[in-house]
C-alpha cells in the first residue's frame, strides 16, 4: 500500500501533501522472524578519576518489522586500545549500552563489532545489519 497524507484545519484550509510512504499489512497472528543491528555507536568515557577512559558501545537491535526488540543478548568485542568481549541485555527502546571492564589513561582508540545477538523466537540474520562494527 502507498499513503500520502494531507491536513485540513477548522477554517477548510488544506495542507500540501505528505511525501508518499509504503506499508505492508501483517496477516493475523504473524510476527517477526529475526532481529538484526540497526545501529551502533562507539566512545571512549570517564573511568573515575586519573585520566582513565573506558570504551563504550550504544547497539541497537531491530526485528524485521522495524520494530525494537527487548530482552535481545548483545556480545561484541572491542579491540584496538581495549580488548575484550562483552555482551548485555536491550531494553524496551531496542538499545544497549556496553562498557569494557579495562580501562586506560589517555585517548583510546576503539572499535567494536557485533559478534552474536540471542532473542527469543528470533533468528540473528547479520545480512540484515546496517552496521555490524563501528569505530570511534
Amino acid at each position: 500500500y502507498f499513503y500520502a497524507v494531507t491536513a485540513i484545519d477548522a477554517t477548510a484550509n488544506e495542507s500540501s501533501q505528505s511525501p508518499l510512504i509504503t506499508a505492508t499489512p501483517r496477516a493475523p497472528g504473524s510476527g517477526p522472524t529475526s532481529v538484526s543491528i540497526t545501529g551502533i555507536v562507539v566512545s571512549a568515557v570517564k573511568a573515575g578519576g586519573g585520566g582513565r577512559k573506558r570504551g563504550r558501545a550504544a547497539v541497537t537491535v531491530t526485528d524485521d518489522f522495524g520494530d525494537p526488540v527487548e530482552g535481545a543478548v548483545v556480545t561484541g568485542r572491542f579491540t584496538g586500545s581495549l580488548t575484550e568481549t562483552v555482551s548485555g541485555s536491550t531494553g524496551a527502546n531496542g538499545s544497549v549500552v556496553l562498557d569494557t571492564t579495562s580501562t586506560k589513561k589517555g585517548g583510546l582508540s576503539l572499535t567494536f563489532c557485533v559478534d552474536d545477538v540471542q532473542a527469543a523466537g528470533l533468528l540473528y540474520q547479520p545480512s540484515g545489519n546496517s552496521e555490524s562494527c563501528d569505530t570511534n
